[in-house]
């Protein structure tokens, strides 16, 4: 039940990115992050919703949420692998590379 709950919510979200309605987006990843943090799920799957939270931060300008997102999809990456040139974890520093050029250029809402 909770996979097809999350699976729905996913797809919702992606909806309403696609149609740019960002905010709604984004409550519908939150809402699916809670259910994969209640039920335990595998740690990638939590920073790969986090990542995605944190692009759609960006998107919207908000840019410290944004890096929350991204640190914190790190943190589990970081502990989670013994490889340190995985390639998640190069993808979310480049994404924070990113947010902090944004920040320092003073982009930010």
């Amino acid at each position: 039940m909770d996979n097809a709950r999350i699976l729905c919510l996913d797809r919702i979200a992606n909806i309403h990115q696609r149609n740019d309605n960002f905010e709604l987006a984004l409550d519908y990843l939150i809402r699916g992050l809670n259910v994969m943090q209640r039920k335990r799920r595998m740690p990638n799957e939590i920073s790969d919703k986090m990542r995605h939270i944190g692009l759609v931060h960006m998107t919207l300008g908000n840019y410290n949420l944004a890096l929350n997102s991204f640190n914190d999809a790190l943190t589990i990456l970081q502990s989670n692998s013994i490889d340190p040139n995985d390639r998640e974890i190069k993808l979310t520093l480049r994404r924070i590379d990113e947010v902090k050029e944004a920040l320092e250029s003073g982009t930010h809402a």
